[in-house]
């Protein structure tokens, strides 16, 4: 169902393309192109600032940021952060605390 100009949320489109997409990396000029294209022919308006969006969704942790400029959405994460510098990753999702407990719990 497309959503009525009042009902569209520029977030929520950002988001309906990285759902389409689970866990694959995507460049940020993909993302960009298509919801503002995808945003005109929906609600005939511009959508000004998709990159601050998609800065806000990574900052949230909706979004991984893989590197500059490239994001990826996880379905399976289910809160925290996971954040990627070269070979170094820090991984502070509670999907991975809480597989960090069970181990330990079984371990015990």
């Amino acid at each position: 169902m497309v959503k009525s100009k009042e009902e569209m949320s520029q977030v929520d489109l950002i988001m309906e393309y990285f759902k389409k997409n689970p866990k694959r990396e995507i460049k940020h000029p993909e993302i960009v192109d298509w919801v503002v294209a995808e945003y005109q022919k929906r609600t005939g308006t511009v959508f000004r600032d998709p990159d601050r969006a998609i800065r806000k969704l990574s900052q949230e942790g909706q979004l991984i940021k893989i590197s500059k400029g490239v994001y990826k959405y996880d379905p399976d994460l289910i809160g925290g952060l996971v954040i990627q510098v070269g070979s170094v990753m820090v991984d502070t999702s509670i999907k991975t605390k809480l597989k960090q407990l069970q181990k330990n719990m079984i371990e015990s």
